[in-house]
């Protein structure tokens, strides 16, 4: 089953959107932030060894009260931690636009209604089937 990591600062938007994917036959893991997803990592290298916890995409959000979503999405892709999509609620060009200048490949609306979403998701995990970072 694929693991998809959702980093949200809305307890109540990353558990709903972790539920719907859950609905669609994902594992997920979720976090808060960065520390959280440090934490999670340390604890797994310990317990299970350092691969046990690699998303095959990490979902964040854009617009954060602490930091960056451009930033968070680098430092994941940057560790090996799968392909990040950033979840954006303004769906604007520019946003789409200096996430790849930064190596981000995908943005998603959270306007987009489950169905289409989900279906987004899948083309998005489709297109990264054959990519090393996301085995």
């Amino acid at each position: 089953m694929t693991l998809i990591l959702v980093v949200d600062e809305n307890d109540w938007q990353r558990q709903a959107l972790c539920d719907l994917l859950r609905c669609q036959g994902y594992r997920t893991w979720q976090a808060r932030d960065l520390a959280e997803v440090r934490e999670a990592l340390s604890m797994s290298a310990h317990r299970r060894g350092a691969d046990s916890l690699k998303p095959a995409l990490c979902l964040v959000e854009l617009v954060r009260e602490q930091g960056n979503g451009f930033s968070l999405a680098v430092w994941l892709q940057s560790r090996g931690l799968g392909r990040s999509v950033l979840l954006s609620d303004r769906g604007e060009l520019a946003d789409s636009l200096w996430a790849r200048s930064r190596g981000i490949e995908w943005t998603l609306s959270r306007r987009l209604s489950a169905a289409d979403f989900t279906a987004h998701l899948t083309r998005i995990l489709h297109a990264t089937a054959g990519d090393n970072a996301c085995a």
